[in-house]
């Protein structure tokens, strides 16, 4: 799993398809999800995930363009930003009260 976990990026970036690795995680957690069931490795996922998280969300940070992006549409991304989080806090607030 974490072999195929490694290839994935690589082969995409080397077939010009950068955009299907996001495709390919999607359906790699799925289909770990379809392997193991309920009798998954907890504690090397975990371990794992500890190790591979800041490099997941640094190679995400680092995959952003800040001179690609258009003034114009930042006002736009801030208020999508700020209309998830309302409807995420209202989904939050009914789910707990019941």
């Amino acid at each position: 799993m974490v072999s195929l976990a490694v290839i994935l990026p690589v082969v995409c970036h080397h077939t010009k398809f950068d955009e299907s690795k996001y495709i390919g995680i999607i359906f790699f957690g799925y289909f770990c999800f379809r392997s193991w069931g309920e009798n998954k490795p907890e504690a090397e996922l975990a371990m794992f995930w500890n190790l591979c998280q800041p490099f997941l969300f640094s190679s995400v940070g680092a995959s952003i363009l800040f001179s690609k992006i258009e003034t114009s549409i930042i006002g736009k991304g801030l208020g999508t930003i700020f209309i998830g989080l309302i409807v995420r806090w209202f989904g939050t607030f009914f789910c707990l009260v019941g």
